[in-house]
């Protein structure tokens, strides 16, 4: 678990007035990696990280570099890496990234297919 602190401000950031407070999270990951074989690879992970709602609900207003109204981001991969030779090597990817905020939920997924030769 890692925690991290952003900073949000309400009104114009130069002006002296402004208050600005930090919105708290935290998240984590975990990931897991498969080698049946020399040349196969299954990689996966998942991580999240999540703002805390008591003070989420105080900045639903604010604005910043981060937006107090992103309440949670998710993310998910699962890939292989075939290697045919000892200096080719081929791969595949999919992910998926959710991020929820107080107002709407937004997915994307994304594929990859790439080729790299080791010299």
């Amino acid at each position: 678990m890692t925690t991290r602190r952003l900073t949000l401000w309400t009104g114009v950031f130069t002006n002296p007035s402004t208050p600005i407070s930090g919105l708290d999270s935290m998240g984590g990951w975990s990931q897991l990696k498969v080698k049946p074989w020399t040349k196969l690879e299954f990689n996966a992970a998942v991580g999240q990280d999540s703002s805390f709602a008591g003070e989420l609900r105080q900045f639903v207003a604010a604005s910043g570099y981060f937006s107090a109204a992103l309440a949670r981001n998710r993310g998910g991969f699962l890939n292989f890496i075939y290697r045919p030779r000892s200096n080719l090597l081929l791969s595949m990817e999919f992910q998926r990234l959710a991020t929820r905020s107080l107002y709407n939920d937004t997915t994307a997924n994304h594929v990859d297919l790439s080729m790299g030769i080791l010299f």
